[in-house]
């Protein structure tokens, strides 16, 4: 596990930054045992892929967060 502190503040990922000071505290798995897909939905290039990334569905990972 691995923690990160970051000098700025905002209401969520990627939305505009507070205009007051602040901070944000991020924990994040290093090595997961969760694991997500990517399948390709087309053999058009552009098209978006379908994306599953089944965050936190082994236990063993919600387990080390919360120890």
């Amino acid at each position: 596990m691995q923690a990160g502190l970051a000098l700025f503040s905002t209401d969520k990922a990627g939305s505009v930054l507070h205009r007051f000071s602040g901070f944000s505290l991020v924990v994040r798995l290093l090595r997961p045992e969760s694991r997500g897909s990517v399948v390709i939905q087309s053999v058009d290039p552009l098209a978006a892929p379908a994306i599953q990334p089944n965050y936190l569905s082994a236990p063993k990972d919600r387990e080390v967060l919360l120890a």
